[in-house]
């Protein structure tokens, strides 16, 4: 698991504390939105397009 961390930063070209720091950004905002009704419609369609 952490193997795939360090591929993650190094693909990314990114600290693991500036990625941090985007997470803490978005997160909230991604949370809010998936909890939203827009969001959950949006979920549900896409988990009917998954095979």
């Amino acid at each position: 698991m952490a193997a795939n961390k360090n591929k993650i930063y190094e693909e990314l070209n990114l600290s693991k504390e500036n990625l941090q720091s985007l997470v803490r950004c978005f997160l909230p905002d991604i949370q809010a939105y998936f909890k939203s009704e827009e969001g959950r419609k949006a979920y549900e369609d896409w988990e009917k397009e998954q095979p």
